[in-house]
């Protein structure tokens, strides 16, 4: 397959994840843990504040804390300002199970995991979720990414 049919079909991929996790992001009522988020990330407490309690107090890898407690900044404290950074996060996963698929076997394989990545319902689900469940996934298809590429001993690769 062409590189640019490749890169052409990845990026529409991306456009119709993006319309799926942005899409009335804002419509569904907040669950009491989205509830949680907003109340534990809060902007008066600080970006040292909150990596301090998240660690102290949560389970969660402060990150998603800190990218929401930014968003906050931005948008107010709302249900749209905390799920947005999942959002992004799962936009962001559709060219990495690319990556991850085309490092494990081809092209043609990574454009089937980011097909799937695109339109499966759990991913558009959690990426439209308050908590740092997009995140995760995301950091685990790059580590994953990068253990194939280990396992293969191409430490030269650029991933």
């Amino acid at each position: 397959m062409k590189a640019s049919k490749v890169y052409l079909t990845l990026f529409l991929f991306i456009l119709v994840g993006a319309f799926l996790r942005l899409w009335n992001i804002g419509f569904q009522h907040m669950n009491w843990d989205e509830e949680w988020t907003i109340n534990f990330a809060s902007p008066a407490l600080g970006p040292i504040g909150l990596i301090v309690q998240s660690l102290t107090t949560d389970c969660n890898t402060p990150l998603y804390y800190l990218f929401a407690q930014l968003s906050m900044v931005i948008n107010g404290a709302t249900a749209e300002a905390i799920r947005y950074p999942s959002a992004i996060a799962g936009i962001l996963l559709i060219p990495a199970m690319y990556l991850v698929g085309r490092k494990y076997k081809d092209e043609l394989f990574g454009l089937l995991l980011a097909g799937f990545t695109t339109v499966f319902y759990n991913f558009v689900f959690y990426s439209k979720f308050g908590r740092s469940y997009a995140f995760e996934l995301l950091f685990f298809a790059l580590t994953f990414g990068f253990f194939i590429q280990a396992m293969r001993g191409d430490r030269k690769s650029k991933y």
